[in-house]
């Protein structure tokens, strides 16, 4: 249930984040705005629609494969071995703290691609700051 709703959360929060930075880049069409709304709209699977599609509509150099290349393999992987199946109702069998930690390192990962290029502070001064997200360094 945890890793269902963060998905879900990871999944809103690209559409929001491409919407308002769309309004900021003055991007903002009927088309831009239902895709922002159903990123399914476009055509792709779901990883593509949400981490490539939806975001080059925003700006050519933030779809994931183009910003952030390495990321964009494990997030193939991840929509297809544990998304996809875990939406749909299955559940993870034999996972270890640590594989059940990793995952959300994948998505605290895809979060900081997101806060490469959805700069609140456009909009909201001082907001960036706000929302940093500080990992533990491992070596402590």
């Amino acid at each position: 249930m945890m890793l269902s709703r963060s998905i879900s959360g990871l999944e809103a929060f690209i559409c929001y984040a491409c919407e308002f930075s769309g309004a900021v880049r003055g991007k903002l069409s009927p088309r831009f705005r239902v895709a922002c709304r159903n990123p399914f709209t476009l055509g792709g699977g779901a990883a593509d629609n949400y981490y490539n599609r939806l975001p080059a509509l925003v700006g050519d150099d933030i779809p994931m494969r183009v910003a952030r290349p390495q990321l964009w393999p494990r997030t193939l992987a991840f929509y297809n071995i544990v998304r996809n199946p875990v939406v749909h109702g299955h559940q993870l069998s034999d996972v270890s703290n640590e594989r059940f930690a990793e995952l959300f390192d994948y998505i605290a990962d895809v979060y900081d691609w997101i806060d490469s290029w959805n700069v609140v502070d456009e909009m909201f001064k001082g907001a960036q700051q706000s929302f940093v997200v500080r990992r533990p360094d491992p070596a402590t």
